[in-house]
């Protein structure tokens, strides 16, 4: 939608060494005049994983994400602070987990993705939203502690909404989890939008190469195959101008 109920919302599931449990969270916020309809929305995506699960293609892509932000933290290796490390060891042994260096757990991670069928992540976010789906009336409740926090303004009355109350935010509740939920239907999105052999013939018709860096300030002209420091132009044949800054900081990471 062009036109969101909600200006943050994110769903949440981490392991809590002081609660000694994992707990899931659902943040969000919206204008108070909305947060019914926010509440809602919200609600029925996190039924929706629940009862119906993953298509296949939305797993590829979370595979694929997953796989990147994996490769990041590798590429990065013994780049990573004192202080994040030191940070990532003490929630590692306060929660039982078993703690690796960024290219080991790449390897890991990469072959426990390799085996992960469709059934199994269902199951998962079966279990992982189940706090959600036992709202309905026709399943039953799930055990446990379920905590709902508001902050509201004081006055609403100038925008028409209505305040919240422990009564409307229970109500609104239940009733964003009745009613049927439909299954997601199965996107397919290609990896281009261009057919690989009408790319490979630009290419080879359109060969790319570097030309000389033009500024119009009098700062002279970078040649095409000299970098500078700590910032370089250059420009393609095409005309598109490239600015570089190299990031020691980060590995395999600059400024375009």
């Amino acid at each position: 939608s062009d036109d969101p109920p909600f200006q943050f919302v994110e769903f949440n599931q981490l392991d809590s060494a002081r609660e000694g449990c994992a707990v899931c969270s659902l943040d969000l916020t919206s204008e108070p005049e909305r947060w019914q309809e926010a509440i809602h929305a919200s609600v029925k995506e996190i039924r929706k994983l629940g009862v119906h699960g993953v298509t296949q293609g939305e797993m590829e892509r979370y595979v694929g994400a997953i796989m990147t932000d994996s490769a990041q933290l590798s590429a990065m290796g013994d780049r990573l602070s004192h202080g994040d490390q030191l940070a990532y060891l003490m929630e590692t042994v306060a929660n039982g987990h078993t703690f690796m260096s960024p290219e080991n757990s790449y390897v890991v991670t990469e072959k426990a993705l390799a085996t992960l069928s469709l059934e199994e992540v269902n199951e998962a976010a079966r279990e992982l939203c189940s706090h959600i789906v036992s709202f309905n009336d026709e399943c039953k409740p799930e055990e446990g502690p379920v905590i709902v926090i508001a902050c509201s303004p004081d006055t609403t009355e100038a925008s028409g909404a209505s305040h919240v109350t422990e009564q409307s935010l229970v109500s609104c509740l239940r009733d964003a989890c009745q009613g049927e939920v439909e299954p997601e239907e199965e996107v397919i999105v290609p990896h281009t939008l261009i057919d690989e052999g009408d790319l490979r013939q630009a290419m080879e018709e359109n060969p790319a190469h570097w030309e000389a860096g033009k500024f119009t300030d009098g700062t002279p002209d970078t040649p095409a195959d000299k970098f500078t420091r700590p910032f370089t132009l250059r420009r393609l044949n095409n005309g598109v101008r490239v600015g570089i800054s190299q990031n020691k900081a980060e590995s395999q990471r600059g400024y375009l």
